[in-house]
């Protein structure tokens, strides 16, 4: 159930990452990675941070890396 659960993640951050740059739930997610790239994690509550760590344990750390990449392919 948790390799479920973090598929369902991933494909809901895949998908968000082919929104509109307008789009008010990117430009949240924008704010959130900003921050995590930053080590502002909100004591481990940033969504953005969650899904980099989740992206690095399961060895995906250069979809995270990538991510400007990824949404102009996705969009």
């Amino acid at each position: 159930m948790r390799i479920q659960c973090q598929l369902i993640t991933i494909r809901y951050w895949l998908k968000m990452l082919s929104l509109d740059n307008n789009c008010l739930i990117k430009t949240i997610y924008n704010l959130l990675r900003s921050d995590a790239d930053n080590n502002i994690t909100y004591n481990e509550n940033n969504w953005a941070h969650q899904v980099k760590m989740l992206l690095c344990n399961n060895g995906l750390q250069n979809l995270g890396t990538y991510q400007t990449t990824l949404s102009t392919n996705y969009a």
